[in-house]
C-alpha cells in the first residue's frame, strides 16, 4: 500500500499537457485554467483573475520531500498559486527538474523538500515556505550551532508535505461531493492512512494537519497536531503555535 500512491503519480504523464491525472478526470468538466506557459497567462484576459479555479498548465505537486522516510509530515489542501510558478517551470529547467523528480519520488538529493533549497528561494513554493518554516530554522541553527543554510538542509530532509488535492490555485473551494471522489485524493488519504498514520503509532513520525482535519479522517494520536478554528486560517508553524513546536521537538 505504501506504494499505490507513488505508483500512481509514477503513471502520470508530466509531458503531456494539460498536466492532470487521467483518474482525475471528474476535475476535468470543472472551470479551471489551461495556460500553456508565462506568455499565455500574463497576455489572457484572465491574467490577475483570483479565485479556486485549478490551474492545469502546471505541473501537479501531491507532495513534497521524501515521502517514505520523513519523520514529519506537514497536510494541507492544495498547492497556492502566484504568477511566478507559471516562470518558474517555463525558465528554470533545475526546478522544473526537481517538481518532477520529486513527484516521481527519485529523490537521491540534498534537498528532498525541493521547496527549501536556497536555489528556488525566489520562486512561489520557496518563498511559502521559507518564511513559515524560518523561525523553526533559525532556531534549530542556533541550538546546534550550525550556519542558516545547514540547517534549511537539515530541516529539508525529515519533512513532508502531502496535499489533499495535487493542483494549484489560489484558494480552495472543491465541495464535500467532489473531494471524496478525486482519485488523486483518495489514493493520497489511504497513503496517510495506511502509512504515515503506522510510523506515527510507533513514534518514528508526527503529522501536523492545518486544514480540514475531517476530510483525513484520522484517529487522535499525541504525535498529531490538529488545527482548529482560527488556527487554520493562518495554519502557522512558528515555535509559538502548536504544530511548529511539535516540529521542533521531533527535530530535536
Amino acid at each position: 500500500y505504501k506504494m499505490d500512491l507513488i505508483n500512481y503519480w509514477k503513471s502520470f504523464n508530466s509531458d503531456e499537457w494539460p498536466y492532470i491525472h487521467q483518474k482525475d478526470n471528474i476535475l476535468n468538466d470543472k472551470e479551471s485554467y489551461r495556460f500553456t506557459n508565462y506568455e499565455d497567462y500574463i497576455s489572457s484576459k484572465d491574467f490577475g483573475q483570483i479565485d479556486s479555479r485549478f490551474h492545469f498548465g502546471l505541473l501537479p505537486s501531491p507532495y513534497c520531500g521524501d515521502i517514505l522516510n520523513e519523520s514529519i509530515y506537514i497536510l494541507m489542501l492544495n498547492p497556492g498559486f502566484s504568477s511566478i510558478d507559471y516562470y518558474a517551470e517555463q525558465y528554470s529547467k533545475k526546478f522544473k527538474e526537481a517538481k518532477i523528480n520529486c513527484l516521481y519520488q527519485k529523490q537521491n538529493v540534498e534537498y528532498p523538500f525541493y521547496c527549501l533549497n536556497p536555489e528556488f528561494a525566489w520562486t512561489g513554493g520557496g518563498t511559502y515556505w521559507g518564511n513559515k518554516l524560518k523561525d523553526i530554522i533559525k532556531e534549530n541553527s542556533k541550538i546546534k550551532k550550525i550556519n542558516y543554510v545547514a540547517s534549511t538542509k537539515e530541516i529539508a530532509q525529515k519533512i513532508a508535505l502531502l496535499e489533499l488535492i495535487p493542483y494549484h490555485s489560489k484558494f480552495y473551494k472543491l465541495n464535500k461531493k467532489i473531494e471524496e471522489q478525486v482519485e488523486s485524493s483518495i489514493v493520497m488519504k489511504q497513503f496517510v492512512r495506511d502509512y504515515v498514520y503506522k510510523k506515527v503509532q510507533n513514534n518514528n513520525a508526527c503529522i501536523i494537519i492545518t486544514r480540514k482535519v475531517e476530510m483525513w479522517n484520522l484517529q487522535n494520536h499525541e504525535n498529531i497536531i490538529a488545527y482548529k478554528g482560527g488556527e487554520t486560517r493562518a495554519a502557522s508553524l512558528t515555535l509559538k503555535s502548536r504544530g511548529g513546536s511539535k516540529i521542533f521537538d521531533f527535530l530535536n
